[in-house]
């Protein structure tokens, strides 16, 4: 049933992050909850959600800090937060409000013994981790007395228990330090702006609508009703898309009206339109493309006696130098004695060059260039991950030298390596004026002990960055979820890094997460941050099932930048954007077959480059090469130099988010859709648990399956007509087949597609037999013991609109494989291929 909660006119701005200043009509809960495990989940039956409870034996904690890190290590399941707190008279309202930054991975809250709201879902596994939640308590607090609050908490992770930096009863939810409910995507350069709502923050659930409106100032507003639409981590989202064209200054007014069985919840947020940002002082005349590109110099037309030039770089780092139209130019920088190494762009031929430059003024002599067009722009570190490369799935195209030429290089500044390139492309790139990173790995990071602080120095101490001249810096993979003990013996060898000789002028990256928000990580980051290091920010967005959806959930994920920014002053001169760009089995992103992932990858780009939060940012890329699909893989040096080096805007492609071709593609809806002609044991719709990540899908989904049991009378056929298709382009066909009863055994699984009506490109298409990923464990199957499944490819150019796709378990008139192999099968994707 739902549960309403009779939120009028509350407005939840969003809030820099710091220490809250709490105004009188709150109470921090933070500090003082008393604290048990339940092992046996029998809390409830004991009663312990009771008000006369004795848990005077139980731990003290606090809320905001992980149950691991307080005496809990090994704790997953049930724990039960008890707290008695004293609510005032002066605090009497119509409404008071407990508000939780979030619960991980799921709670019940009970007021003075009684439930008052259950937030994510044990059996969907549905956490609200990250999901600020509030809870009216009016008719339940007695007022002037002593109320027992109890959270009885379920997780099934690292990083258990209450969560995030606001814990409080409030009546004035606007004066907490916490991310905004409803949730707004700013739409920069003509993109429409998302307004959203999580209603697993309220506790709702089924059969909710919810109205939205929006106007700038005083104008009327505009509505839309939106419907309810289930993203991958099980979450109700609603969503509507806003045509807003705002000016700098101009106040958007947000609000979002979401009705069940009982009275309505009205949210309202104001979203301040922000100015173009821009540098300041001396470098404030700068032309600013984008928010990472700044033109420096632009000369459409190279008279023939103009061959100084003079120009103003507005911080330390990378410029671009391009001249087109004039192939024997040369050119030097500054006191140079050796002219600038020119590489070609593959597309134009223009001369091109990148230099990591000081701030300041910088002087370039042009020769040989007369008519030729000269542009010189700041761009970002733009790094590619890693060099040399060879995709996990052994049948792309090669990732080989003649590859890199024509689509990595152009495009980096820096390569990301592990060591393994050769003396002569190491010498080379130097050459260039461009840098070389090397991977380290974090040692102690799977050690329940922490590691010693002199065993970690000298894991870093003989890595090739300090004992080999020539790198510019050293990434560290990867500081995450661990105890403070770990996190003082990492920042102490930190230290000691920087006071190696062999470390001298070079940077310590780090690859973070969410690191920011333990203390002990924020610790490190703080300390790396004064030594001059820089900060990797891993944000890896899988796909979801509408545009809305994911761009409101990439706004979520990136505005975490609030409060670590908050915390870190000039934080975006030492961030790197380290984006995710793993799309092929057995690591993906691509988790969704009815989505196409390229476009989704345009706008996280899009979004850092025009959106002033992001403005001044250090660098992006992009992890990892090996991980991702052929035409992914160019689609993504594509962006580079679109958004990074030409500074553009607008997106580099209107690819839809949305792929039409195939009803009901992942089988989620049983076989609607689909045509089935059964053998003797049929076709049917199935179920199997952990199929989705055993496939290497990076979010728990895809399990269901179609599933057929091969015959030796006659082939399991299930087909559809492919629709919505453009005669002539290029397409992929991507399916995963799996033998549910030997997924230990490493045999290809015969199921084979047919395509009508359309020309078959067979040397671009495979077969493959995959094991399951490194780093995806279920049940069984893990590194030592990994699953298998089939994953195919099929090239193909349909000759009109539509085309007939039929699945077959036979082959040339025989059964393709053994008679009764149960065969799951799912991940029908097809989608316009990136030429």
């Amino acid at each position: 049933m739902l549960r309403t909660l009779g939120l009028l006119g509350i407005v939840v701005g969003l809030m820099a992050a710091g220490s809250p200043a709490w105004s009188e009509d709150t109470i921090d809960l933070t500090e003082g909850w008393r604290f048990t495990p339940d092992p046996d989940g029998t809390g409830e039956s004991k009663g312990w959600a009771g008000v006369d409870v004795d848990d005077s034996s139980w731990a003290t904690i606090r809320g905001g800090i992980r149950w691991e890190d307080q005496g809990f290590p090994g704790l997953d399941g049930v724990g039960w937060y008890r707290k008695r707190i004293a609510v005032p008279e002066r605090m009497r309202a119509e409404r008071i409000w407990l508000v939780i930054g979030g619960l991980n991975d799921t709670g019940t809250v009970y007021c003075n013994g009684e439930n008052v709201g259950a937030f994510g879902d044990d059996q969907r596994r549905i956490s609200v981790a990250s999901t600020p939640i509030v809870v009216d308590l009016a008719s339940k607090i007695r007022w002037g007395q002593d109320n027992v609050l109890a959270i009885r908490v379920m997780g099934w992770g690292k990083g258990d228990g209450i969560m995030g930096k606001v814990c409080a009863l409030t009546t004035d939810p606007d004066s907490l330090a916490m991310r905004s409910l409803l949730r707004f995507v700013p739409g920069f350069e003509g993109k429409g702006s998302v307004v959203g709502l999580d209603v697993a923050s309220l506790g709702m659930r089924d059969e909710v609508k919810v109205r939205f409106s929006a106007a700038v100032n005083d104008a009327a507003p505009q509505e839309h009703d939106a419907a309810l639409v289930v993203d991958h981590s099980g979450h109700a989202l609603a969503a509507a898309t806003f045509d807003l064209a705002p000016q700098p200054g101009d106040r958007v007014q947000l609000t979002a009206t979401a009705t069940g069985d009982g009275a309505p919840m009205v949210l309202e947020r104001t979203y301040t339109w922000p100015a173009a940002p821009g540098w300041s002082g001396k470098y404030k005349k700068l032309r600013v493309l984008n928010n990472f590109v700044t033109e420096l110099l632009a000369v459409e037309r190279v008279p023939k006696d103009k061959k100084r030039y003079a120009f103003l770089n507005p911080r330390e780092g990378w410029v671009f130098v391009g001249v087109q139209g004039n192939e024997g130019a040369t050119a030097t920088l500054d006191d140079e004695k050796q002219p600038l190494v020119w590489r070609k762009n593959p597309e134009t031929g223009a001369l091109e060059a990148m230099r990591h430059l000081a701030e300041g003024k910088h002087r370039l002599v042009l020769n040989g260039a007369k008519g030729a067009a000269l542009d010189v722009r700041a761009v970002p570190e733009i790094a590619f991950c890693y060099w040399p490369t060879k995709a996990v799935l052994a049948p792309l195209p090669p990732r080989d030298r003649a590859f890199a030429e024509r689509y990595i290089f152009p495009v980096s500044n820096t390569l990301l390596t592990h060591n393994d390139m050769t003396d002569e492309e190491f010498d080379a790139w130097r050459a260039e004026g461009r840098q070389w990173l090397n991977n380290s790995s974090l040692p102690g990071l799977d050690d329940k002990e922490a590691p010693s602080v002199d065993s970690v120095y000298q894991d870093w101490a003989t890595n090739p960055v300090v004992t080999r001249p020539g790198y510019a810096g050293l990434i560290v993979d990867e500081f995450i979820g661990q105890s403070p003990e770990h996190y003082a013996a990492w920042t102490a060898a930190i230290e000691k890094l920087y006071e190696n000789p062999g470390f001298k002028d070079k940077t310590f990256y780090a690859w973070v997460v969410d690191t920011h928000e333990m203390d002990h990580g924020l610790a490190l980051m703080k300390k790396l941050y004064a030594l001059g290091g820089r900060f990797a920010w891993e944000r890896y967005l899988h796909e979801e099932p509408t545009e809305e959806v994911a761009m409101l959930r990439l706004y979520d994920d990136l505005g975490a930048l609030e409060d670590w920014g908050a915390q870190m002053p000039g934080l975006n001169e030492r961030l790197v954007y380290c984006l995710g760009s793993f799309t092929t089995p057995s690591c993906s992103l691509n988790i969704n077959p009815g989505t196409n992932y390229l476009p989704f990858m345009d706008r996280q780009f899009q979004a850092l480059s025009t959106d002033p939060t992001f403005f001044g940012s250090r660098g992006v890329f992009q992890w990892a090469a090996h991980y991702t699909d052929d035409d992914a893989l160019r689609y993504a040096q594509s962006l580079y130099r679109h958004y990074c080096i030409e500074g553009k805007r607008t997106p580099f492609r209107d690819f839809p988010y949305v792929l039409t071709h195939v009803d009901n593609p992942d089988f989620a809806n049983g076989l609607d859709g689909w045509r089935v002609e059964a053998a003797a044991n049929g076709v049917t719709p199935g179920e199997y648990e952990g199929f989705g990540r055993i496939e290497g899908r990076w979010a728990d989904v895809g399990d269901r399956c179609a599933v057929a049991v091969r015959s030796d009378q006659a082939p399991n056929r299930i087909s559809q007509t492919l629709k919505n298709l453009e005669p002539g382009r290029l397409y992929s066909l991507k399916y995963i087949a799996g033998d549910l009863e030997h997924l230990g055994a490493k045999e290809e699984v015969g199921l084979w597609a047919e395509l009508n009506d359309v020309d078959v490109i067979a040397e671009r298409g495979f077969r493959y037999v995959m094991r399951s990923s490194f780093a995806l464990e279920h049940k069984e199957f893990n590194r030592e013991h990994p699953a298998y499944t089939t994953y195919v490819q099929v090239m193909f150019r349909p000759k009109g609109t539509t085309a007939e796709l039929t699945f077959s378990d036979w082959k040339d008139g025989k059964p393709a494989g053994p008679v009764g192999q149960r065969i799951g099968f799912n991940f029908v994707e097809v989608m316009p291929y990136f030429e």
